[in-house]
């Protein structure tokens, strides 16, 4: 489901905006075969090219995904069963949104479920600031050129404009919890 709504939406922003899939590809730095199988719904981008992907588009990743869809009136609650988890993503690890998504958001929360060995995927850096919470696992965190390792019941607060990214170092399954205080997905 949420390759057909990502497609859809995709190519409805892209066509907006007039831009062609040869110009959007480029500027994302992607093949425009694999952007068009982006819209078709044959593939679901990584979370570094999505959201590159959506702030080309000037939008956010939550409403590529079709979250704008679900919203009922800036209800506050996000139930489990409604909430929008971003699979196969790339560097084997998923991210389940628990804020509502609404544009007026000034946070976000979201927890990351990270398989074995697996990573962010970048040295980010973005507006704002971050919390996080390690609920299982084993996580480095690299911040500001250091490593740290964090153990489940570990947390870290850091500045999201400083080159930062998680890797599980466990043997199993990690889990974190982050809060954002700007709206990443």
């Amino acid at each position: 489901m949420v390759k057909e709504v990502l497609a859809l939406n995709v190519r409805m922003q892209r066509e907006k905006r007039g831009v062609t899939i040869r110009d959007l590809a480029k500027l994302i730095n992607v093949s425009p075969s694999f952007l068009s199988q982006v819209e078709n719904g044959k593939t679901i981008p990584s979370l570094v090219t999505l959201k590159r992907l959506a702030d080309a588009l000037n939008t956010t990743i939550g409403r590529l995904v079709g979250e704008d869809e679900k919203l009922n009136d800036h209800n506050p609650i996000v139930k489990k069963s409604n909430r929008i988890r971003l699979k196969n993503i790339g560097q084997r690890l998923e991210v389940e949104l628990l804020s509502p998504q609404d544009a007026n958001n000034e946070m976000q929360s979201y927890m990351i479920y990270f398989d074995r060995n697996g990573d962010t995927g970048m040295f980010g850096s973005h507006e704002g600031q971050e919390s996080g919470f390690i609920l299982k696992g084993v996580l480095e965190l690299y911040y500001n050129n250091k490593k740290y390792v964090l153990r489940e019941g570990d947390a870290f607060y850091i500045d999201s404009n400083i080159p930062h990214h998680l890797k599980n170092i466990d043997d199993g399954k990690s889990r974190v919890l982050i809060v954002s205080s700007v709206p990443r997905f």
